[in-house]
C-alpha cells in the first residue's frame, strides 16, 4: 500500500501518516483546557461583582475609552473555544501545510509534528493571552475607577456612573 492517498496526481501530494501525539502535545492540550477553564472560571468569580457596563476597549495610554455590557466579555472565552476547536481539527491535517522544505516519506514525520506543535504553542498562547486580557479588562474597573472590589462598587462621586474617575498618572 501506497504512503501517499488519493488518484494519479498522489504521487505530487504529501504522504498522509497517522502519528500519535507527543507528550509534549498532550501536555500543550492539557495548558489549553486548563487556560480555557481560567477565563470560564475567573467571569464566574466575578460576574456577580461586575457592573451592567464595563470597559471593552482601551486607548494608547491604557485607559478604557470604550464601555459595553458585561455580557461581552464572554466574546474572549467563545473565541478561545472555536480557536481550539479550529487548530485542533487543522492539527489532524499536517499533510496540508505548507512546508519550507520537500516533504519526502523519509522527513515527513519530523516535518509533520514540528507543524502540529507549531499550531499546539499558537493555540496555548492564545488562549493564556485571551484570559490575561479579560482578566485585566474587569480587573482595569478597579484600576481606573474608585471603585472597592470588595464591597459597593463605588464611593460618592458626581459621575452619571457612580463612580469617580482615577487617573493612572496622578500622584
Amino acid at each position: 500500500m501506497s504512503m501517499y492517498s488519493g488518484d494519479r496526481a498522489a504521487s505530487h501530494r504529501h504522504p498522509v501518516l497517522d502519528l500519535p501525539l507527543s507528550r509534549l502535545e498532550i501536555v500543550l492540550r492539557v495548558l489549553v483546557v486548563v487556560g480555557i477553564a481560567v477565563c470560564i472560571v475567573q467571569l464566574v468569580l466575578v460576574w456577580d461583582a461586575l457592573p451592567a457596563r464595563v470597559p471593552i476597549h482601551f486607548g494608547v495610554t491604557g485607559r478604557p475609552d470604550r464601555f459595553g455590557s458585561k455580557s461581552m466579555l464572554l466574546i474572549l472565552p467563545a473565541v478561545a473555544v472555536a480557536l481550539t476547536l479550529l487548530l485542533t481539527l487543522v492539527a489532524h491535517f499536517p499533510q496540508s501545510f505548507n512546508y519550507p522544505v520537500r516533504v519526502t516519506p523519509e522527513n515527513a514525520p519530523r516535518l509533520y509534528r514540528q507543524g502540529r506543535l507549531l499550531l499546539a504553542w499558537l493555540n496555548v498562547l492564545l488562549v493564556w493571552l485571551f484570559a490575561a486580557i479579560e482578566q485585566q479588562t474587569w480587573r482595569s474597573r478597579w484600576a481606573t475607577r474608585t471603585c472597592s472590589p470588595m464591597g459597593s462598587w463605588c464611593s460618592s462621586s458626581p459621575s452619571p456612573s457612580g463612580c469617580r474617575l482615577a487617573s493612572p498618572f496622578s500622584p
